[in-house]
């Protein structure tokens, strides 16, 4: 089935109900870049949101200089702050994941913007696809001009994420049902989640850019840390060893077969490669 859509955020009606949406933004030390992602959000031409934003213990004055500079936001509930000891990224995703107040789940990083109508497309795809608990669009790289996304394919998914956490938005019931990010994970948690949420729920691909995406490397981005080995190793692990009876039941058998086979190799070859 074809579920892209061109142009989704045109021919939204002004007197349509609107879907409320809970934003999860973790930081640590990013005062110096956070603003511009929270004018992101304040600046869209839709009311219905909260910009739940988890301070992971920094030490550069951020939580201090969002409630200076934002009183009149956290006043009414537009931005809510929570501060948290040191947990992660994944761990201040899952605790700001665990309080939103609303049905419908974004996400941002403090170096991301939105683009001016991302939540009235995925407003409207939500209201005009009511089968579907979760949906993601396109992100275009600030400085290459680069597009990312693509029409949904599990097994391509399993190969390497195309589905950037910032813009992939789902119900919270899908947290309720299988868990939030895993906090085990020091980096590569938002393809993990994407996995395991895609894998149950086949997810509806939106055809438009609603992210501006830094990828410029700078050394302290969530995105760089988190390409670590390991981290992938884990995931891998877990998809081959815990998911191996759902993949078999759920792909083509050689699609599956092909896929387990490799990486189970992979991983066996890297820790041969350790040893020696």
């Amino acid at each position: 089935m074809d579920n892209s859509t061109s142009n989704p955020s045109s021919g939204i009606l002004a007197d349509r109900a609107h879907v409320p949406f809970s934003v999860i933004m973790p930081t640590y030390n990013r005062k110096y870049c956070i603003d511009q992602a929270i004018q992101s959000v304040l600046s869209q031409n839709y009311g219905d949101f909260e910009l739940v934003i988890v301070d992971d213990a920094s030490t550069d004055g951020t939580l201090d200089h969002l409630k200076a500079a934002y009183p009149e936001e956290i006043a009414k509930g537009k931005i809510r702050l929570i501060s948290v000891g040191k947990v992660g990224c994944s761990g201040a995703r899952s605790i700001g994941l665990n309080d939103a107040k609303y049905d419908w789940i974004c996400y941002l990083d403090t170096d991301n913007q939105m683009s001016p109508s991302y939540f009235e497309i995925f407003n409207r795809c939500i209201l005009e696809n009511p089968g579907y608990q979760c949906f993601y669009a396109k992100l275009r790289m600030r400085t290459s001009g680069e597009v990312v996304g693509k029409p949904f394919s599990f097994f391509d998914l399993l190969q390497a994420n195309f589905i950037d956490i910032g813009t992939f938005v789902h119900s919270k019931a899908l947290n309720r049902e299988l868990g939030g990010p895993d906090t085990n994970l020091t980096g590569l948690e938002d393809w993990d989640q994407a996995i395991r949420y895609t894998a149950i729920h086949k997810p509806y691909f939106v055809d438009a850019i609603v992210l501006d995406y830094n990828d410029l490397n700078s050394g302290d981005r969530v995105t760089d840390s988190g390409k670590s080995e390991e981290n992938t190793r884990r995931i891998m692990a877990k998809k081959i060893l815990v998911n191996v009876d759902f993949l078999a039941k759920n792909l083509h058998p050689p699609e599956s077969l092909r896929w387990a086979f490799d990486h189970l190799l992979k991983i066996f070859f890297d820790k041969i490669r350790k040893i020696f």
